[in-house]
């Protein structure tokens, strides 16, 4: 048996979006009312959509062509909020390459969701300008929201886009007290560049 190219093992990742959700972090378009985050979710490779309702969350596989067209979008499952222990609310920051070559950092939407069989669905979106509407639909609905970043509290007091300011002028400042290396990860060798 021959070992799979990297073309195919991304192609079996895709089908496979189920096992993924829950061996790890997906990158996602986030769905609420019937628009996408990002606004232009056609420039993006990511293959889950997870869609915020009054009444449940929804995980959909993306089923995009080798062109990466959108071809059809299939439900995977389906969360009740009574089925949710917490959902943690967060703003990573990641590593990424822009043209060129060169390293930059952009900020991503982080979601956790742990339900109350201890599934674990972990997700991050590049656009996060909707999380007042997912904080507003996840209290609605009484459940518990983990909130290291105290970005409700951002929110409440500024406008949305100077909350996006404030968190890229001043990320390493807002996490340097929390309790967890996923938002502390080291990237000041960036800086040189």
């Amino acid at each position: 048996m021959s070992e799979k190219t990297h073309a195919q093992e991304f192609i079996s990742h895709l089908e496979n979006l189920d096992e993924a959700l829950k061996s790890g972090t997906v990158a996602t378009i986030i769905e609420i009312n019937g628009e996408r985050y990002p606004k232009l979710s056609s420039t993006t490779f990511a293959t889950c959509i997870c869609e915020f309702t009054q009444e449940e969350i929804i995980l959909k596989h993306r089923e995009l062509s080798s062109f990466m067209i959108e071809k059809g979008i299939k439900t995977i499952k389906t969360i009740n909020y009574k089925d949710i222990s917490s959902v943690e609310l967060g703003i990573l920051r990641k590593l990424n390459t822009v043209f060129g070559g060169f390293p930059a950092t952009f900020l991503k939407l982080f979601i956790e969701i742990k339900q109350k069989d201890n599934t674990i669905y972990s997700f991050e979106c590049s656009d996060f300008e909707q999380l007042p509407i997912i904080f507003n639909i996840l209290k609605s609905n009484n459940v518990t929201i983990l909130d290291p970043l105290s970005l409700n509290k951002l929110y409440t007091e500024k406008p949305v886009n100077e909350v996006t300011k404030y968190l890229h002028e001043n990320y390493e400042e807002i996490v340097k007290d929390v309790d967890s290396d996923r938002y502390n990860e080291d990237l000041s060798f960036v800086k040189r560049y």
